[in-house]
């Protein structure tokens, strides 16, 4: 009983830093994709003013 819940436990908490290095890694994508877009394409955001 004691094994069932120390697993399931351990399940939990692998889940939640999964979540934890998905956000980080969607926050890195999307900081440098905004970077890349400034960059390489700045009357994107001209056009952005516009709508």
């Amino acid at each position: 009983m004691k094994l069932k819940y120390s697993s399931h436990d351990s399940g939990i908490m692998v889940g939640a830093t999964g979540w934890f290095w998905i956000l980080i890694l969607l926050i890195f994508v999307i900081s440098f994709g905004f970077n890349w877009i400034v960059e390489e394409h700045p009357e994107f955001f001209q056009y952005l003013h516009i709508i």
